[in-house]
């Protein structure tokens, strides 16, 4: 729902009747439960010092609600540093969002989200990236994320942040890539284990060079 030129509010709900016993009454108290969403956005492209975009979003789901798919993805998992292993399907969440453009080629983003599974499960996540698409100049893309996250039995950190410098030279274009994870996590026993992960990378992309395509990866 647009409340005006630059600003809207959106909400979603969803209902659930799941019996897992349809031939039997016991334990029917609980077959109908909810969901629910709201979010905003907010966008203004007429100030001086450039574009600006800001958007956030709450979520609640309570633990008898039964959605159709898989909602709980690896990917989920991933990105708030949680396992399936320990969640339930409660959830209330908040994230937010900010995207700032002073020029065309020139882009900040920045983002923080909070997540309770309930039974002492939450995780807190920040994220920042840059990006510049200037066409006289190499195209650089850069990012950094952090992922706090708390379990009854644990509680982890988690660091990701990544960098990819690109040129286009006619038909040939160079890359150089950098991927680093950095996760620790600490039991009650008091015992610490983790991993760092670095990944470098180089290529080349041809396109159209005497009629050849191609691309070359280290």
């Amino acid at each position: 729902m647009s409340v005006s030129e630059n600003f809207r509010i959106d909400g979603e709900i969803g209902l659930s009747n799941f019996d897992q016993n349809v031939f039997s009454s016991l334990g029917d108290n609980d077959n109908t439960s909810n969901a629910f969403q709201i979010s905003s956005s907010f966008m203004d492209t007429s100030l001086s010092i450039g574009k600006i975009e800001i958007g956030a979003a709450w979520n609640r789901q309570n633990e008898d609600f039964t959605p159709l798919d898989r909602q709980f993805n690896p990917e989920y998992n991933y990105k708030w540093n949680l396992s399936n292993i320990v969640l339930s399907e409660r959830e209330e969440s908040i994230e937010t969002n900010l995207l700032y453009q002073p020029k065309s080629f020139l882009k900040f983003r920045g983002g923080w989200g909070k997540v309770d599974r309930g039974a002492n499960t939450s995780s807190n996540r920040s994220s920042g990236s840059m990006e510049l698409l200037h066409p006289w100049l190499p195209s650089i893309r850069t990012g950094v994320e952090y992922v706090s996250s708390k379990r009854e039995f644990d509680d982890s950190d988690w660091w990701r942040s990544n960098f990819l410098i690109q040129k286009k030279l006619s038909n040939v274009t160079p890359q150089f890539s950098v991927k680093r994870e950095d996760r620790k996590v600490n039991d009650l026993s008091g015992r610490s284990t983790g991993f760092v992960f670095n990944d470098f990378g180089g290529g080349l992309n041809i396109r159209r060079l005497f009629g050849v395509n191609g691309n070359l990866r280290n």
